[in-house]
């Protein structure tokens, strides 16, 4: 974690992760965001502590793709209305075959919300 760079990887993902109402330095995140980011309008929706949670949890989190991995698999998430707090803390680091069977059972079970 600690080579990962602020700019190209960290950034991007605490933009990725948390709420975009969130302040840090005194500063809201969505004035942080980049153009691209805001105008996608798509984020977990985290709070600081909740994403400290994940990472104190699991800090390969934070060397995950955020395109190839994180981003992909929170969109199925949501699309099935699946929250990611709510997901399994490893859930990132489940194979892609895993990580389809968990979401097979998510979705055939009660943690799908309803509308």
């Amino acid at each position: 974690v600690l080579g990962l760079s602020l700019e190209n990887n960290l950034r991007p993902k605490m933009e990725f992760f948390l709420h975009p109402n969130t302040t840090i330095f005194h500063v809201p995140l969505r004035e942080m965001c980049s153009i691209q980011e805001r105008d996608a309008g798509m984020n977990c929706g985290l709070s600081k502590r909740q994403l400290k949670e994940f990472v104190l949890y699991q800090p390969a989190l934070l060397a995950y793709s955020l395109e190839k991995r994180l981003k992909p698999r929170i969109k199925h998430m949501q699309k099935h209305k699946i929250s990611f707090f709510y997901s399994p803390k490893s859930i990132m680091s489940y194979t892609d075959e895993k990580f389809e069977l968990w979401m097979s059972t998510q979705v055939t079970t009660w943690s799908v919300s309803e509308e």
